[in-house]
């Protein structure tokens, strides 16, 4: 009964020749079959080490960063809003029903003064020490 069992054809292998079209697989050798071997299993590390690394960015990095931006964006809104407390100077947040409307300011005429430059005549003057260290100004005229 055993042997009846061991002729019948496995249903994998009935997949398999309708897969190849009834041709057998290429034969390899041991060596072959070790490379392929590793290769698979070195194929299937690096899927794994991307889908670890995905998963870190998605579940570690980015949160954080989120955080991190929510706490800067915070951060500004309130130095936004406490520098105009502090200059008292009405905020745009605060009342939204007042629109404030440009208004034109009147410019005043300037008189212009017409300077005209002056030449300057260059004068020398001589020093000269005493004894005692001490500067002697004297006029060269």
């Amino acid at each position: 009964m055993r042997n009846e069992k061991m002729n019948r054809q496995c249903p994998l292998k009935a997949l398999k020749k309708k897969l190849f079209h009834g041709k057998e697989p290429v034969k390899r050798s041991p060596l072959q079959e070790a490379v392929f071997t590793i290769q698979q299993k070195v194929n299937r590390l690096e899927k794994k080490q991307k889908h670890w690394k995905l998963y870190f960015y998605l579940t570690v990095l980015l949160p954080v960063f989120i955080v991190i931006l929510t706490i800067q964006a915070a951060r500004t809104y309130v130095r936004i809003k406490l520098r105009d407390v502090g200059t008292n100077a009405p905020s745009d947040f605060s009342d939204a029903s007042v629109k404030k409307i440009p208004t034109a300011v009147p410019a005043e005429k300037i008189e212009l003064e017409k300077v005209e430059p002056e030449t300057v005549i260059p004068e020398t003057v001589s020093i000269s020490y005493s004894a005692d260290n001490t500067r002697e100004h004297g006029d060269a005229s």
